[in-house]
C-alpha cells in the first residue's frame, strides 16, 4: 500500500472473493492507471491477472502469467 500511496495513485482497498471455502484476498482498485500501466504493475507485484475496466467498456480479465503443463 505504501508504494501505491508514494507514487501517487489513487487506490482503494478491497478484496477478492471465490466460490465456497476460498478466503478472501485482500486486493486494490487502482483508479487512473492505463492498460499497459495496469499490466506492468500486476507483473511487478507477480500477480497471475489482473481485472482492468474503463468507464463505459465491459471489465477484462487479463492473464499475466504464462501457465505451463506439468
Amino acid at each position: 500500500r505504501g508504494e501505491l500511496d508514494d507514487a501517487g495513485l489513487v487506490a482503494l482497498d478491497g478484496e477478492g472473493r471465490g466460490t465456497g471455502n476460498w478466503p478472501p484476498e485482500p486486493s486494490y482498485l487502482i483508479l487512473g492507471l492505463d492498460r499497459d500501466a495496469a499490466c506492468a504493475l500486476g507483473r511487478r507485484w507477480e500477480q497471475n491477472a489482473i481485472v482492468f475496466a474503463r468507464r463505459g467498456a465491459a471489465a477484462e480479465l487479463l492473464l499475466l502469467r504464462t501457465v505451463t503443463a506439468a
